[in-house]
């Protein structure tokens, strides 16, 4: 596994070329160059920072076990989004280690393999561990730099997500009456533990208001599944775009007042293939079937880009079932399915 241990003449650098009868004192011109002297030092960080610590041990403890425990715990935080408190504090936590993990602790783990491969080469004269070692260090930096257009917009907009970006910002109101809960902004991090709190606290209410631009999609489908769960009704007197158009759908009765609009699109990752783009909205083609819109409407609705939007009339809204009364200041009209 190894390959051939290096000639004598190339480890001790004093024995005679095969190819002269000359002594030599010099090293030979493709020995080992000997390790720096470094002073010991008792620091973990550093020592792996030199290559100091044994190749296996950088490989499978510092790098594999603790990106699977980083990854596990980024996971567990991810998760308690919906119950807890704090969700905007909670995915701070998150994003910063995340962070920390790829800019910091990333590049300390691949320059501290990297040393330790070489090391270990030095050493033993086995080419076949640390090249292996080595190796993995390349693919890590061409995977960094390769799929940088898919991961950069990913951090930036979790960025955006961590510090309050205002089109991640909502407000929520009930109405004088009790039985309406007004939805205003974006669809942000804990909008549908905000809503279930409200619900909670006013049973009474019935209908839905949504005046949204839109926002996290994984926060819309969960909100939708809440809307439809309760049974609410859904109405919309404004503006109702992009991933709204999820919770709009969500409602038993579905209201537009005859001048608002609905705004459909597909969304995507930049950089992303356009068959992952397409599995990402899957589910939500699949929500639309289910709540009886047409697939000829469908297909119109994900055409859209994601920078663009397709805004139906309300004929065509009614026609395809994704709106069920219809609103014009003074009366309300009923559509049958």
């Amino acid at each position: 596994m190894c390959g051939q241990p290096l000639p004598k003449y190339m480890k001790d650098g004093a024995s005679a070329s095969p190819l002269s009868n000359k002594t030599s004192t010099s090293p030979a011109p493709h020995a080992t160059r000997p390790l720096t002297h470094r002073e010991p030092s008792n620091s973990y960080m550093a020592r792996y920072w030199r290559g100091e610590i044994p190749l296996a041990h950088s490989f499978w403890i510092t790098n594999v076990a603790v990106d699977l425990g980083i990854w596990l715990l980024e996971n567990a935080l991810e998760s308690r989004l919906a119950t807890t408190k704090s969700p905007l504090l909670l995915h701070q936590l998150s994003l910063a280690l995340s962070l920390f993990t790829v800019f910091l602790l990333g590049v300390w783990q691949v320059v501290g393999l990297w040393r330790s491969a070489r090391q270990y080469i030095a050493s033993t004269q086995c080419l076949f561990w640390g090249r292996c070692a080595q190796g993995a260090v390349v693919l890590w930096a061409m995977l960094m730099v390769g799929t940088y257009p898919v991961w950069l917009p990913a951090y930036i907009a979790d960025i955006q997500i961590a510090f309050g970006d205002k089109d991640f910002q909502y407000r929520l109101t009930v109405s004088d009456d009790g039985d309406t809960l007004e939805l205003d902004g974006g669809i942000g991090l804990g909008l549908t533990k905000a809503v279930t709190e409200q619900l909670n606290r006013h049973p009474q209410i019935e209908l839905v208001s949504l005046n949204s631009h839109g926002g996290l999609l994984q926060e819309a489908r969960d909100l939708s599944a809440l809307i439809e769960q309760r049974g609410l009704s859904t109405y919309s007197g404004g503006e109702c775009l992009s991933a709204c158009t999820s919770l709009f759908l969500a409602g038993t009765r579905r209201i537009l007042h005859a001048d608002a609009k609905l705004g459909f699109h597909k969304s995507s990752i930049l950089g992303m293939p356009e068959s992952v783009n397409d599995l990402r909205n899957a589910p939500d083609k699949e929500y639309m079937r289910k709540r009886g819109i047409n697939n000829e409407f469908i297909e119109k609705a994900f055409s859209a880009p994601t920078d663009d939007l397709w805004v139906p009339t309300v004929q065509e809204l009614v026609d395809a079932t994704v709106v069920t009364h219809v609103f014009d200041g003074s009366r309300t009209v009923a559509y049958s399915k």
